[in-house]
């Protein structure tokens, strides 16, 4: 069988993703609100890179799609949580109403809590997965989403927001709200195929890396797209005074700073022999989106 291309990997998780929240909850609307919230909209980014990272170090897909979906769970729950009015109110989220404007804010609340909680379910069941495997990965999803991570960082932006910070403090809450996720992944995948600790630290290299270019970019393509491109609102980073890379640098000097780190994580690639795997191909697309 043929190795699918990053983006052929999409209907496989969503399918993943269905099977895993085909739940008989006690109340139906639980269920209707994760399923919205997590299937069928956005690039599905995270985890087809656990998958791209397994499948180019020779890992079987089998074995890294319960960490591939975990992350998208975690994704869709932060995803909901930051779209409500107290955080970012934001009314939509891949080109569509977002979850508390369909489902309401109680439900939307319960719906991402649940989801955070199913991610560490499908890691901790994940038959094809031996015991010290699975440890590793729930304790590196657990370290890259808490208090030093995803909303470590979350709370950081949000104290930020009425004060100026220099490029430093920028990157290094950046490098936890967004960039400790994304790095997870790149780690994840080498966990499934059963990587060594020096192929892992190279992994995590090439994903910190990416995870800073990433925001550097989603941070001009506010200033430069357009919501219908986005499938969300842009222009929030300026009516909010933000601290972002085009304000402290100028845009085309945060262009340029988003191509460096993409070839930062290429080098690290580069050095696992993986250059011009799955993995890398993934990481171009994902630093030169148009949205």
């Amino acid at each position: 069988m043929s190795r699918p291309e990053p983006q052929d990997l999409r209907a496989q998780i969503d399918q993943a993703l269905a099977d895993c929240l085909a739940l008989d909850t006690l109340e139906p609307s639980l269920g209707d609100a994760m399923r919205y919230a997590a299937i069928g909209g956005g690039k599905k980014l995270r985890p087809r890179l656990v998958c791209c990272a397994c499948l180019d170090l020779s890992g079987d897909l089998a074995a890294a799609m319960p960490a591939a979906c975990a992350v998208e769970l975690v994704h869709a729950y932060s995803l909901v949580h930051d779209d409500l009015p107290a955080m970012d109110n934001a009314d939509t989220r891949h080109g569509k109403a977002s979850t508390h404007v369909t489902h309401g804010h109680p439900e939307a609340i319960l719906a991402g809590d649940a989801l955070q909680a199913l991610a560490f379910q499908v890691l901790a069941d994940a038959t094809s997965l031996d015991a010290s495997t699975r440890l590793q990965m729930l304790s590196t999803l657990a370290h890259a989403i808490g208090p030093m991570g995803m909303v470590g960082g979350q709370s950081a932006d949000m104290a930020a927001e009425t004060i100026v910070i220099s490029q430093m403090k920028l990157e290094a809450l950046h490098r936890q709200k967004t960039g400790a996720l994304l790095t997870a992944c790149f780690e994840l995948g080498g966990m499934a195929a059963g990587a060594s600790d020096e192929d892992l630290a190279l992994l995590s290299e090439a994903g910190r890396h990416t995870g800073l270019a990433f925001q550097v970019i989603d941070d001009v393509l506010d200033v430069t797209s357009d919501a219908q491109a986005m499938g969300k609102p842009v222009g929030a980073d300026a009516a909010n005074a933000k601290n972002t890379y085009p304000v402290l640098m100028g845009l085309p000097a945060a262009q340029r700073y988003a191509d460096d780190l993409m070839h930062q994580a290429l080098m690290a690639l580069e050095a696992l022999g993986l250059r011009n795997g799955l993995l890398a191909g993934l990481v171009v697309q994902s630093v030169q989106r148009s949205h």
